[in-house]
C-alpha cells in the first residue's frame, strides 16, 4: 500500500468495533537505511471469537513518515 491507500486502511483499522492489540515487537534493520521488517504477534477479539495472528510488516519510511507498507499475515 502507498499514500491514499495506506492513510484509507488505518483510518478504517481505526473504526474497528473489537479489541485489536500488537504484542511481541521485534524490528529488524536492514541494509536500506529507510526499510525496516517488523514481526509481531496480532491479537483481535471480536464478539465471543479471538484470534492471534503471526504478522510480518515491510515498511519504508523516511523523516518518521510510513511512505510504503505490506503486510504478511503468517495463519
Amino acid at each position: 500500500m502507498e499514500g491514499e491507500q495506506l492513510r484509507a486502511h488505518f483510518d478504517r483499522a481505526g473504526r474497528f468495533d473489537g479489541e485489536f492489540h500488537v504484542e511481541d515487537i521485534v524490528v529488524h534493520e536492514t541494509t536500506d537505511p529507510e526499510v525496516i521488517v517488523a514481526e509481531v504477534t496480532s491479537r483481535i477479539k471480536r464478539g465471543e471469537g479471538e484470534m492471534t495472528m503471526p504478522t510480518v510488516f515491510v515498511m519504508r519510511i523516511r523523516d518518521g513518515l510510513i511512505l510504503s507498507s505490506r503486510d504478511y499475515g503468517l495463519r
